[in-house]
């Protein structure tokens, strides 16, 4: 399975341009950071009530933009913190892991092949 669906990138491109993909996943990179970053502090804090309402945010962005798996990762998470699961301390570290390689696939791909 693919990081990214590149059929909802291509959507996208269709609907807005290339340009505006850019923009809109530039964006999606400071979203994905600043949510990884609010994931690291909710472990540190031991606050499973945020890591609950920043994974079910994270979830809708992933989702979005085509990220499935990580969007799949991020559901899984919500539950276990909503249903107060010590070990969604643990799969919040798969969560950052995903992020991180999720992050580098948008950041390869090429939108002007998708402008046809």
């Amino acid at each position: 399975m693919t990081l990214v669906d590149e059929k909802i990138i291509a959507q996208l491109v269709r609907d807005i341009g290339v340009d505006n993909t850019r923009i809109f996943i530039a964006a999606l990179d400071d979203e994905f950071i600043s949510r990884c970053n609010n994931i690291k502090q909710a472990c540190k804090k031991k606050s499973l009530d945020t890591l609950m309402r920043e994974a079910h945010a994270f979830k809708g962005a992933a989702l979005t933009y085509g990220a499935a798996p990580l969007g799949a990762l991020l559901y899984e998470l919500e539950s276990k913190a909503r249903d107060g699961k010590q070990e969604a301390f643990a799969l919040a570290e798969k969560v950052l892991s995903s992020s991180e390689q999720t992050l580098a696939a948008y950041r390869e791909l090429d939108f002007d092949q998708y402008s046809n």
